[in-house]
């Protein structure tokens, strides 16, 4: 889960940039007042009345989601990830251009620029200080990369479109991956089977 902090500022972008959206956070449970990771703290990731003010166009869930079947949706029309590679080959899939927001985790960062500056069907958010450190995104930040993609991201969106169907043909029966896959499989039998003949040949 992202710093108190930044739970406040992406929330202020997030209501600032108008969009409708769905956004998960685990964990969290809703009060009356927001979100808050220990009821019994009353620690707040949400600003006050953040609920009220965007209810209608947003909707805020706090246990476990489908993401693939969230992704799928026609009405999705962006995805701001973290750019684990599950979730960027997901989100290619189904034909939905990206924000990218790595974190100092694994992969994310390589990831994301990969996503952004080769594949093309990303934009960035800008989330380092002067130093190269991460820092605190700030409410202007997100809602400009929001807006950029949403209002502006059609070179991004075109290409997801076209990569989602190299995809899904490669998939598709007779695709290179099912291929690849098939071979594989079989592979795996030969071995397993050449092992059972060893031991039915060696000597008790």
């Amino acid at each position: 889960m992202l710093p108190t902090q930044q739970m406040y500022e992406l929330a202020l972008g997030l209501e600032a940039s108008g969009v409708r959206f769905l956004w998960v956070v685990r964990g969290a449970q809703v009060g009356p007042n927001g979100l808050s990771n220990d009821e019994s703290l009353g620690t707040l990731l949400l600003p006050e009345g953040f609920l009220e003010r965007t209810k209608g166009r947003g909707l805020i869930h706090s246990s476990w989601t489908p993401q693939l079947h969230c992704l799928a949706h026609p009405a999705i029309g962006g995805f701001m990830t973290q750019c684990g590679w599950n979730s960027a080959i997901e989100s290619i899939a189904m034909g939905v251009p990206m924000i990218a927001w790595p974190l100092e985790w694994a992969e994310q960062e390589m990831n994301a620029q990969f996503c952004v500056d080769v594949l093309d069907v990303a934009v960035p958010i800008h989330s380092k200080g002067t130093t190269g450190s991460k820092k605190i995104v700030g409410k202007e930040e997100v809602e400009r990369v929001i807006r950029l993609l949403m209002e502006d991201g059609q070179v991004q969106r075109t290409k997801v479109k076209e990569l989602s169907k190299i995809l899904g043909m490669a998939c598709a029966p007779g695709g290179s991956s099912r291929k690849d896959l098939n071979i594989f499989v079989e592979e795996l039998h030969s071995m397993a089977s050449i092992k059972l003949m060893d031991r039915a040949s060696s000597p008790v």
